[in-house]
């Protein structure tokens, strides 16, 4: 192995390292910050991709930090919907290359997209996530949408005044 050779791994691992210690001390400030704000559930993503919506008892949370939007969950609604298509083709290329078998190995061509949606009275939020580089997307979407959408009712509940006569247990009708 020549110098330029032993130069360009060892340049390597100390990027890769440092990526990956970059990563591990971003994901332990938002952990720390998810304690602080008292988060319930999270959008949980695979890979590096991050998509920072948080859910507490109170609030839908976009982002960490000082500027996070905060949205209040009462009357918050949440759907995830699906789009595009995964495409199976046949290059050129790879007929001249494995000749017969290329048929067994076509070229995946993925454009699909998984839309969340967060609609409230002051809220209209649209997050698209390409499936390709996320593709347990739309299982983590749905699950996050549902638990949005079960705090919301959670919060509307909460938000309601309590009537004395729905909880003194008296049912006769009154003239």
């Amino acid at each position: 192995m020549n110098g330029s050779t032993a130069f360009a791994f060892v340049f390597f691992f100390v990027i890769l390292g440092g990526f990956i210690t970059l990563q591990v001390v971003t994901n332990s400030r938002q952990r720390a910050q998810d304690l602080t704000d008292g988060v319930i559930s999270r959008l949980k993503t695979a890979g590096f991709l991050d998509i920072p919506l948080r859910i507490t008892r109170t609030e839908l949370i976009e982002g960490y930090g000082e500027g996070a939007a905060r949205h209040p969950l009462a009357g918050l609604t949440a759907r995830v919907e699906d789009s595009g298509t995964l495409n199976r083709r046949i290059t050129a290329t790879r007929m001249v290359a494995l000749g017969v078998f290329a048929l067994a190995a076509p070229k995946k061509q993925d454009d699909r997209e998984v839309y969340l949606t967060i609609e409230g009275p002051t809220t209209a939020i649209v997050k698209a996530i390409k499936v390709k580089s996320n593709p347990t997307i739309g299982t983590a979407a749905r699950k996050f949408a549902m638990e949005l959408n079960a705090a919301s009712r959670l919060a509307d509940v909460a938000a309601q005044p309590s009537s004395p006569d729905a909880t003194s247990g008296d049912l006769e009708p009154q003239e």
